[in-house]
């Protein structure tokens, strides 16, 4: 499936130049983990809605 360019996409960028965390809220299935791993493909994503990543994390929050 062919990624599509959300409007949005050059203001996340810009504002991830100042901050080191960004919220990006809405429904489910709109696509904003497919916006943020084409937006940010250098970083790791973890799934906290998995049970097995949400416990490493809670082990050890330096992770």
């Amino acid at each position: 499936m062919e990624y599509i360019k959300r409007q949005i996409s050059d203001a996340i960028l810009e504002a991830g130049k100042y901050y080191s965390v960004i919220t990006i809220t809405g429904p489910r299935q709109v696509g904003k983990t497919t916006l943020c791993k084409n937006l940010f493909p250098e970083y790791d994503y973890i799934n906290l809605e998995r049970a097995a990543q949400r416990n490493v994390i809670e082990q050890d929050i330096e992770v």
